[in-house]
């Protein structure tokens, strides 16, 4: 969000809603920017910096307290560079990193990696000369159990590509455990427009975390439903993923969501809540941990475009 940006929301939101959640809304939103710009590019860890890993796993969107709280495992914390994922893809894919991503893979399912979507941000990694570039979510992407990229699919794609290219590191990019949550599938069609990440406009209604701030939601269920997810991707890391590849293997996150510590809700450029910005850390593994199954069921669903997933989201 430009200054210019920040300006003309401020106005319409003097306009539209009560004075006090007009200024706290409008502030909160000039400091994040200013976060973004300034702060960001000094704090939290970049992983090219670390040689302790051979595939980097992120689980999109994990808590530090919430990991604790669901994995029988060591969980570690580093604080992570962005609050966002586009702002930790783009931290990641950027030109000073060159000769580390130009010979990586990078197989994800987080949809803002790469796509042609109107009004909304794309690090455009089609367009990099990267080692492998594998946008999972475009041809595997699926309604049910509810409108997301399965970890299944996303492991069966990095096996593939770590066992058959010719690369020397690779991230692995799941959508899991962000929203939308597999057990509440009612819960799924309240959006918000993907222009509040960028404008804080919202133009499809409350999703999850602002129903959770208005008292829609009990905190309970919400957190219950997260840590399901969580165990949804877990689960098929290791039983799927870890025994099928060689090398150090590090799990962690891109960031975590904030519900209302700091007055955080969801995730934003430039917040600096601990709970969104400091993210858990797994490993490093190198070989399949002995899971319980986790009941994922694989779902021949209809494949739907990018503008669905986004939507599904909670970004459109």
């Amino acid at each position: 969000m430009t200054f210019a940006d920040w300006v003309r929301e401020s106005a319409r939101r003097y306009q539209t809603e009560p004075l006090r959640k007009a200024t706290v809304t409008s502030a909160r939103a000039f400091l994040h920017g200013a976060n973004r710009r300034v702060v960001d590019e000094y704090i939290g860890t970049v992983w090219w910096e670390r040689n302790d890993w051979d595939i980097l796993v992120i689980m999109d969107a994990a808590r530090v307290d919430l990991a604790r709280e669901t994995l029988d495992v060591p969980v570690n914390s580093v604080w992570s560079p962005a609050s966002t994922s586009i702002d930790w893809i783009e931290r990641h894919f950027a030109d000073e990193y060159r000769d580390h991503w130009k010979r990586a893979a990078y197989v994800t399912a987080n949809p803002f990696a790469d796509h042609d979507t109107k009004d909304a941000r794309s690090a455009d990694l089609a367009s990099k000369p990267l080692g492998y570039f594998d946008a999972v979510y475009k041809d595997c992407w699926r309604k049910e159990p509810v409108g997301t990229t399965p970890p299944s699919d996303v492991t069966k794609r990095a096996v593939e590509a770590w066992n058959t290219t010719d690369v020397d590191k690779m991230i692995v990019h799941y959508m899991q455990p962000h929203q939308p949550f597999r057990s509440t599938p009612e819960w799924e069609h309240v959006y918000s427009n993907l222009e509040n990440l960028t404008t804080g406009v919202n133009q499809g209604g409350p999703d999850i975390w602002e129903r959770l701030r208005n008292g829609e939601l009990e905190r309970d269920a919400v957190w219950s439903a997260y840590k399901d997810n969580l165990w949804w991707v877990w689960a098929n890391i290791h039983t799927e993923l870890l025994p099928e590849v060689d090398g150090p293997v590090l799990i962690t996150a891109d960031h975590g969501n904030g519900l209302g510590e700091w007055g955080s809700w969801s995730h934003h450029g430039g917040d600096l809540n601990p709970h969104v910005r400091k993210v858990p850390v797994m490993g490093p593994y190198t070989t399949g941990l002995d899971v319980a199954d986790d009941g994922v069921k694989h779902h021949d669903a209809e494949q739907v475009g990018v503008d669905d997933q986004l939507r599904a989201l909670g970004y459109r």
